[in-house]
C-alpha cells in the first residue's frame, strides 16, 4: 500500500499491531496510522518494555481490543478512546 513493513497483521479484523523502540517518531507514526486507518486498518502501538516485562497484561489488552473490533457496538454508542489508536 504505502511500502509500509507492520510488526503483526490481524487481516481478519483489520489490526496491525506495531511494537515501538526507542527510535520511532510519533509524527510520522501519526501520518503512518492514518494512512493505514483510511484502509481500515487500525494500530495499536504497544512499547517494547510493555511486551517484555508485561507479557500477559499486553496480550490480554490485545484480546481486549480484538472483541472490541469484532463485537457489535449498540446503535448510537461513541467510540472509546483507547492506547494507541
Amino acid at each position: 500500500m504505502y511500502g509500509y513493513i507492520a510488526d503483526f497483521y490481524c487481516p481478519a479484523v483489520g489490526l496491525c499491531i506495531e511494537v515501538d523502540g526507542e527510535y520511532h517518531d510519533p509524527e510520522i507514526d501519526s501520518v503512518r496510522d492514518q494512512r493505514l486507518l483510511a484502509h481500515g486498518i487500525r494500530t495499536l502501538r504497544l512499547s517494547n518494555q510493555e511486551v517484555i516485562n508485561k507479557t500477559k497484561t499486553t496480550v490480554d489488552y490485545i484480546q481486549y481490543r480484538i472483541n472490541k473490533l469484532t463485537s457489535p457496538r449498540p446503535q448510537g454508542s461513541p467510540t472509546a478512546p483507547g492506547r494507541g489508536g
